[in-house]
């Protein structure tokens, strides 16, 4: 729905979605962490950046503290909080924090997980170096 542009739908099929994880699940189950964050990307989509940055906090948050650092998933919500704050806020200097934190972690990737690791890994390497272009580019007068 929500690549159909149909958000205010998108957006309640999300908060049912969201709040019977949280109540069935618990708010540190994976599944309702991923709900938060599709939920954030939908408040985006709606310019409500504020909302969007509380819950993709709380995601990341929760998934630093119940996965790990390294676990694909919270590496993803790095990444993604990264694009947020560089896209959406032009939060160069703190989108670029992520970014090196999340190639970072993708880098030191293995096992299981590598296949996935590498993938954002080669992403997140291009963006990262696209934002240090972008950030000379805006302080050359």
């Amino acid at each position: 729905l929500m690549e159909q542009g149909k958000l205010d739908k998108a957006e309640q099929y999300l908060t049912e979605a969201m709040e019977g994880r949280r109540r069935v699940l618990g708010d540190e189950h994976p599944a309702t962490l991923a709900s938060i964050h599709d939920m954030g990307l939908l408040l985006i989509m709606h310019g409500k950046y504020d909302e969007a940055e509380v819950l993709w906090t709380e995601a990341l948050e929760t998934q630093r503290r119940v996965l790990g650092d390294e676990h694909p998933d919270t590496l993803r919500s790095i990444n993604s909080m990264g694009n947020f704050l560089l896209k959406d806020q032009g939060k160069y200097d703190e989108a670029e924090v992520y970014y090196t934190e999340a190639l970072e972690g993708f880098r030191r990737g293995s096992g299981r997980f590598a296949s996935i690791h590498a993938d954002y890994d080669q992403r997140t390497d291009q963006t990262l170096r696209r934002v240090g272009q972008t950030q000379r580019s805006a302080e050359v007068p």
